[in-house]
């Protein structure tokens, strides 16, 4: 019948279109805190979480006054219902998507917020899929979320600024794939993959933009299908007439570096308006200039390439002559193709006999008919001059007033876009301008868009056979690329409409009008596509994209639409019922709806009745359940700071002292705002401004701060009557949550909504106060006990403490609040960093507070309030200020209390108090729990391992392996040799006992246990004896030089090896000194220690044990579990195991200075020396004796080197990891030490034939060692 234009017609746009100012939006339109006592258990308040904001009358959004909102993947959308009610009405009314079960009639307006309930689920790494969030479920339609958009796009298109660019996308019916182009890139994806969250994305860059409005000029794209045995191409245009195609769209994913491209001959001025498929390899291009182009894809030498072509050979052939002289006969009009209108549209018409169909392009003012064949030939058959049709259509009609009938001839009258219907109608969408009209236009950028049939069976007589409004007072969307774009579906019966921001679907003939508007002026809508068609059923579906939600799936029951009828009972009723409602919403409707009242409580409590009895009206007709829970919120937000408002004003009537601070606050309000009050500005505001009360607290706030509260007798003043306005408004939102949360059936827990109780800004008041309100008590205290009365017993000191309980209470409630909610927030979006921080923030704050409450001798209360928020912490704080337990009713102790607190809460409290016996080095106290909760304290140092205690605990409970490992634990971490040396021999005592007890001194974890000992134990004596060996160097120096040098030089001056200025030097000396203060080192530093000490040439006891100590690091011990005393696992003794790299590197440091250490040349044999005196000089050596002492050891058998591997020194990257406080100048210097070592011992390999030397020294070795067996 008529190919899908979904793809490429998504990139229209409206010629010509200039930037407009954007139209000014019609408005940024439980019980009471308790005095708790110690045992008050612990109580969750209750809360409805509401969000902070006012409702427009006229727009449906919601504007937070304080509190910025998480931004989402789901915007919220905004349902619009048309039919027989009166035009332009609409309301702000937020409904669960069920709520569009029911036929609608009036122009009530229903909201369904995306954001609540929505969530998806994930089965796995694979076939994640999308959970389907639907927005409306008529039995006429029906709307869902079916498909995210692919992640790069998502994040391109949180970012993009749409005013500044042109965006379009469309989905192809035939391909399956959709597609979003902007000035400088394309992004392409298959739409069908439902399954998958996140759909492989292709990226293609568009032609650059070549003028100054390249990047306000609408791009297109369009897929070229290849059938289902490969994936579709691509044909990108810009504005300026460049085209590029790829052959597959796999090329995307690859940079799409290889294309063909062309440009389109334009002219001065001419840019590009559409691209549309005509067939699978021929597309037609639309100009500013009225010209069409045919843009066909070839191939040649197996390479596509772009052949564009004017449409009728740019009016040159004879044959184009000939056609367009006969046209004045056929009815046309003679002009030619290629005029200076703008082409706006173009639609396909019924397949002709020949390889070819009609194409109909709408420009400025006429409507032409163009016969295409396939073979590169067109024809122009027919011109309407459809402009001056429907102006005098427009002009006959009796329903438009008659400003609005010369308004059709004026610019204000549009023709937008075109398509033909299956029996050969021609309908064409028009707007004209709503500044005239009566009733309900909203300015004078508000337009009425409507469809015209006209009937073109008589070329001769073109007939606008009737005309369709599908919306009217609709603001004009200035943004580019968001001229209106038409889709018909079943056969043309029904159309759908994309506006920038809305989504029209209508029955042509029949009074069936649905609106769906975004509620974010920030989202828009970018494309859509017809996906699936049921010709016998009459069900259509149509996948639109969504910038900031999604593809958004519409089904459509053509046949239930036909049978709608705007005029039921039912629907009458409902809007009716949804005018009564939301009418009262609108300032100038308040006098209708609420009459003069003087008595300012009199009416409030009026307003009260009404609210009440309008939810209770809801609950009887059983309607409440179809209100979606932000809807609940916003009537229960209404009518709680209604009910606070007449609670204050009661307070202030009978409370003159009060009067000022209020008046002042109202006053700076208005000043601020720039709005007139009259004279009455403080009863004015309590009836026309209590939406706005948070603002109120705001100022009243500001109030009490220094530089606006005058004296400090003004500000003390000020300070008591701003709190008690504060604590009587959250006394009585408090009070009216518990009464009423089940008449709203609002989930307790839900706080996804953003509440002015739980937005930022009354954190800080709240919090704020309470600072300002101890600071003054403090000061208060201070003048009484200097004047001689009782510092805690005067009417105002009692008044402030009893502010100040009642603060501290709110402003644990307030965090408590901000907290949950952006748990909510963070729950949705994976951002939880505003988060963390009110978390430590809310942390300190309570300490600080209950320390503020024990100061002014409220610690009953601080106590109150650790228990119900269940900071265990804080409790066990309290439990053991001796300054909270003076002032603490009653006698009892901290144990006392400590121990109550236990056998209350068990291990939440307990594990809490022992921690912080354990942070304040109250180890007594901790090990005292043995004897009355031993296994509270077990599971305890189960949870939080500490060796340096948990040893004492399992000696007391006789478990010695669990002693003995954590004694070994705590000597793996102390530093000090002298401690080490404590904790390792009682662990080695530990296992003897275990194995003389059990009869397992032969068992091999008793064997390993007591090797670990042993080693560290043999380890600890070789820092003795180093210190020993130290402190004798230091001690034999002369006493000048020991006044003038420090004492690790001393030892480093007694090594002549060490040369003055090294980086080697340097690192002995600090390594030295940490020996001398008694401390360990890791068993690197252990061995260039006793490499590097001055050494004897007789003693090999340095290197003896640098081996030794290599060694220790591989040994592996045992760990036993403390009751079942089995083998539970093992690990190494150094926490950080060395790399492979870096212990090959220490084997070879240790074999590298033992053979520098030997003066080879004497003996090397020479004149005179004979065999006994070679052997005698190399058994001399401390290489021999190191040999000898390794030979047959099989703990050695792996610490053999041999010259030539001793060669190998540290890498730069082994050096920065073990010295990581290094610069890399420290670096640098350091290995060239390394350096230096290596080509002295290479000088000695290759000068003094140290490898001969070294195989005579180990035959020594092997000849010494058979004499000794």
């Amino acid at each position: 019948m008529f190919s899908s234009q979904g793809p490429s017609r998504a990139g229209s746009r409206r010629p010509g279109q200039q930037p407009q100012r954007q139209a000014a939006g019609a408005g940024a339109g439980g019980s009471r805190l308790p005095s708790v006592a110690v045992q008050t258990p612990p109580r969750t308040p209750r809360t409805n979480n509401l969000p902070l904001q006012v409702a427009s009358p006229f727009s449906g959004q919601n504007v937070s006054r304080y509190h910025t909102p998480v931004s989402t993947p789901m915007q919220p959308l905004r349902m619009q219902h048309y039919g027989g009610g009166a035009a332009g009405l609409s309301s702000t009314r937020q409904q669960q998507p069920r709520d569009f079960t029911a036929t609608t009639t009036g122009m009530g307006e229903m909201e369904v917020d995306a954001r609540s309930e929505f969530s998806y689920s994930q089965a796995g790494a694979e076939g994640a899929k999308v959970a389907t969030k639907q927005y409306a479920n008529r039995p006429e339609l029906s709307v869902a979320l079916s498909a995210q958009l692919p992640r790069e796009l998502q994040k391109v298109l949180a970012t993009c600024d749409f005013q500044a660019e042109a965006y379009a996308g469309g989905i192809d019916h035939e391909t399956g794939f959709g597609y979003v182009v902007s000035p400088s890139t394309c992004f392409a994806w298959n739409a069908t993959t439902t399954h998958s969250l996140y759909p492989t994305c292709y990226i293609f860059p568009m032609p650059p933009a070549t003028s100054t409005l390249g990047n306000l000029l609408t791009p297109f794209a369009s897929f070229v299908p290849y059938g289902t045995t490969r994936e579709p191409g691509l044909i990108v245009a810009s504005g300026t007439g460049e085209l590029r195609f790829w052959d597959s769209v796999d090329t995307g994913l690859a940079g799409a570096e290889n294309y063909t491209g062309t440009q389109l001959d334009l002219v001065t001025d001419e840019y590009l308006t559409g691209l549309y498929r005509y067939e699978n390899l021929i597309h037609i291009a639309l100009t500013s200039n009225g010209r069409l182009f045919r843009v066909t894809i070839t191939t040649h030498n197996g390479k596509s390439q772009l052949v564009a072509t004017l449409f009728g050979g740019g009016g040159t052939s004879m044959f184009y002559r000939a056609t367009t002289a006969l046209l004045p006969f056929l009815g046309a009009q003679a002009s030619m193709p290629g005029s200076s209108e703008v082409a706006l549209a173009l639609a396909f018409g019924q397949k002709r006999g020949r390889p070819g169909k009609d194409v109909w392009v709408l420009t400025q003012n006429q409507l032409q008919k163009w016969s295409v064949h396939v073979d590169s030939w067109e024809q122009l058959e027919q011109q309407v001059d459809v402009r001056q049709l429907i102006g005098s259509h427009l002009e006959q009609a009796v329903d438009i007033p008659g400003g609005m009938q010369r308004a059709a001839r004026t610019q204000d009258f549009e023709l937008l876009d075109v398509g033909v219907r299956s029996d050969g109608q021609i309908l064409v969408l028009f707007s004209y301008s709503s500044a005239t009209s009566t009733g309900f236009s909203s300015g004078s950028n508000a337009y009425t868009y409507c469809i015209a049939r006209i009937g073109v069976k008589d070329p001769s007589r073109p007939t606008v056979l009737a005309r369709d409004i599908l919306v009217s007072d609709m603001n004009r969307d200035s943004r580019p690329a968001t001229a209106p774009k038409m889709l018909l579906v079943d056969g043309g019966a029904a159309v759908l409409v994309q506006f920038g921001g809305a989504v029209v679907v209508a029955s042509l003939g029949a009074s069936f009008r649905q609106t769906l508007t975004l509620k974010s002026q920030w989202n828009r809508t970018l494309g859509f596509g017809l996906t699936k068609t049921d010709s016998q059923a009459r069900l259509s579906e149509i996948s639109a994209i969504i910038a900031a939600n999604g593809v958004v799936t519409i089904k459509i029951d053509h046949e239930k639409i036909e049978d709608f009828h705007a005029d039921t009972p039912t629907n009458q009723l409902k809007a009716t019922f949804e005018q009564a409602i939301f009418y009262g919403a609108r300032e100038e409707a308040r006098s209708v709806l609420l009459p003069s009242i003087l008595d300012q409580r009199l009416q409030l409590s009026k307003r009260m009745e009404l609210l009440r009895a309008l939810i209770l009206f809801i609950n009887e007709n059983g309607v409440g359940g179809h209100l979606s829970t932000s809807g609940k919120k916003l009537l229960s937000d209404g009518a709680e700071k209604i009910f606070m408002a007449l609670t204050i004003w009661q307070h202030v009537n009978n409370n003159p002292e009060s009067r000022t601070v209020l008046e002042n606050a109202v006053f700076n309000f208005i000043q601020r705002s720039g709005k007139a009050f009259g004279d009455d500005p403080v009863r004015l505001f309590f009836r026309t401004k209590v939406d706005e009360f948070q603002v109120l607290f705001r100022e009243l706030y500001e109030l009490v701060q220094p530089s606006t509260s005058g004296s400090r007798r003004q500000q003390r003043s000020y300070l008591q009557d701003v709190n008690r306005i504060i604590i009587i408004a959250f006394d009585s939102m408090l009070k009216h949550r518990e009464e009423t949360h089940a008449l709203y059936g609002i989930p307790a827990d839900d706080r996804r909504a953003s509440q002015w109780t739980n937005g930022q800004t009354i954190v800080d008041i709240v919090s704020n106060l309470f600072d300002a309100t101890s600071s003054l008590l403090t000061e208060q205290t201070k003048d009484n006990h200097a004047s001689g009365q009782k510092p805690d017993r005067t009417v105002l000191v009692l008044e402030l403490q009893d502010q100040l309980k009642h603060l501290a209470e709110m402003t644990f409630w307030v965090f408590n609040e901000r907290i949950a909610h952006l748990q909510s927030l963070a729950n949705d979006t994976g951002d939880d960093r505003e988060l963390h921080g009110l978390r430590e923030r809310f942390t300190n704050v309570r300490k600080q507070i209950a320390q503020s409450l024990v100061t002014h001798h409220l610690s009953s209360i601080a106590f109150g309030l650790a228990q119900k928020y269940t900071d265990f912490r804080l409790l066990a704080h309290l439990c053991n200020d001796s300054q909270a337990l003076q002032t603490l009713d009653g006698s009892a102790t901290a144990d006392e209390i400590s121990e109550a607190y236990i056998t209350q809460y068990q291990d939440k409290f307990a594990f809490e108090l022992y921690q912080w016996y354990t942070d304040n080095g109250q180890l007594q106290k901790l090990l005292a729990q043995d004897q009355v909760h031993p296994e509270l304290l077990h599971r305890y140092l189960e949870l939080h391992p500490n060796p340096r205690v948990s040893w004492l605990h399992y000696l007391s409970a006789k478990d010695l392996p669990g002693a003995a490992n954590a004694l070994v634990a705590t000597a793996q971490e102390d530093r000090r040799v002298v401690s080490k040396k404590v904790e390792f021999a009682l662990a080695k005592l530990c296992n003897l006992a275990q194995a003389s007890a059990s009869d397992e001194r032969t068992s091999p974890a008793f064997e390993a246990a007591a090797l670990v000992c042993t080693k560290e134990l043999e380890t600890i004596s070789t820092y003795e004896e180093l210190r020993h060996e130290f402190l004798s160097i230091v001690e034999h120096f002369s006493g000048a030089e020991a006044n003038r040098v420090d004492q690790p030089e001393v030892i480093a001056l007694a090594n002549p090896r060490l040369r003055e200025g090294t980086a080697i030097r340097s690192h002995f000396k600090n390594i030295t000194r940490q020996i001398l203060q008694g401390k360990t080192l890791d068993f690197e530093d252990l061995i260039d220690v006793l490499t590097l000490k001055p050494q004897d040439e007789q003693l090999i006891n340095g290197f003896w044990d640098a081996i030794a100590a290599l060694n220790k690091s591989k040994v592996r011990y045992c760990v036993y579990d403390s009751f079942e005393r089995s083998l539970i696992g093992s690990f190494t003794l150094e926490q950080h195991a060395l790399q492979a790299g870096r212990v090959k590197s220490a084997l070879s440091t240790i074999w590298r200075r033992l053979l520098l250490n030997v003066d080879w040349r004497t003996v090397r044999p020479g004149q005179g020396m004979y065999d006994s005196d070679v052997s005698t000089a190399l058994r001399g050596t401390i290489v021999f004796q190191l040999m000898h002492e390794m030979m047959d050891r099989p703990d050695c058998k792996h610490a053999w080197l041999r010259p030539q591997d001793a060669l190998l020194i540290p890498t730069m990257s082994e050096i920065s990891a073990r010295f990581p406080q290094f610069s890399d100048a420290q670096a640098q210097a350091l290995a060239q030490d390394y350096l230096e070592e290596q080509e002295n011992l290479q000088m000695a390999i290759d000068t003094l034939g140290l490898e001969e030397l070294y195989d005579a020294t180990y035959r020594e070795a092997q000849l010494a060692s058979s004499e000794g067996r």
